[in-house]
């Protein structure tokens, strides 16, 4: 689902059609609902929940924070460089760090972590 999305940002990035960048957008709103309500359902069934207000509180506050300082540095990138050039850096990156990610999650196992924080709530 995330690599779906990131690559319509990155195409959206070049794109000179505003018509295949508005169905990008949405494509790319569809991949990021799934994505998320996905990634909520294992957080809910894997997380004992007496803790799910913590994460989520702390998911939050991380996203909004995130989402912050990029709009601040997007903001000053922009005065020296091409739009285009900086959404194709985000895509970019967007892609690099999902990848990061992604390689960093494949080590662990949902049933797994499941039974430790079981065992942690008790």
């Amino acid at each position: 689902m995330y690599y779906w999305r990131r690559i319509f940002l990155d195409e959206i990035s070049q794109t000179k059609s505003f018509w295949l960048a508005a169905a990008l957008f949405g494509m790319t709103a569809v991949f990021s609902g799934v994505g998320n309500t996905l990634l909520d359902t294992v957080a809910m069934d894997t997380i004992p929940s007496k803790w799910h207000g913590m994460y989520f509180g702390i998911t939050s506050m991380l996203s909004n924070t995130f989402i912050g300082f990029s709009m601040f540095f997007t903001g000053l990138a922009l005065e020296w460089f091409n739009p285009r050039l900086v959404g194709m850096f985000g895509g970019i990156m967007y892609i690099a760090f999902g990848s990061l990610f992604l390689m960093w999650s494949l080590k662990y196992s949902v049933d797994q972590e499941k039974v430790k924080l079981a065992q942690k709530a008790l």
